[in-house]
């Protein structure tokens, strides 16, 4: 699998890549050797793009002061997700599964159902 894209845009609004040819060589790898590649990378690139700047925040680990005990002042992390965006990764990871013939598509018809953040827990504290 090639790994999820941050969220970062250019000047004009569009989402831009940050992996460089890592991506490319693992596809290429996968090719080589006949291993099948999930390529992350583009699927997510392309949901930031669908989400835009200010929609991408409500997936990222984007807190306001006092929205987290764990982030006091708040944070703006363009790499790790709260638990939405956590979710709705998960779910292009199964799509990608299902297209590829790895799951069976009848294992994914409740895929689109809501989800709500709160199945997803997190530690207290910080891991160290």
């Amino acid at each position: 699998m090639t790994p999820v894209e941050r969220r970062r845009f250019d000047a004009a609004g569009n989402a831009t890549r940050s992996h460089g040819d890592y991506p490319a060589a693992m596809i290429q790898l996968g090719a080589a050797t006949h291993v099948p590649v999930i390529d992350l990378t583009t699927s997510s690139l392309r949901l930031w793009d669908q989400l835009g700047v200010a929609g991408t925040t409500g997936y990222f680990l984007w807190l306001n002061p006092g929205d987290s005990p764990n982030y006091p002042d708040g944070i703006q992390d363009n790499t790790h997700f709260k638990a939405h965006g956590a979710i709705e990764v998960a779910r292009l990871v199964a799509r990608a599964l299902a297209a590829g013939h790895i799951l069976p598509r009848h294992s994914l018809v409740h895929l689109s159902d809501p989800i709500p953040d709160t199945a997803l827990t997190w530690p207290a504290d910080i891991p160290a």
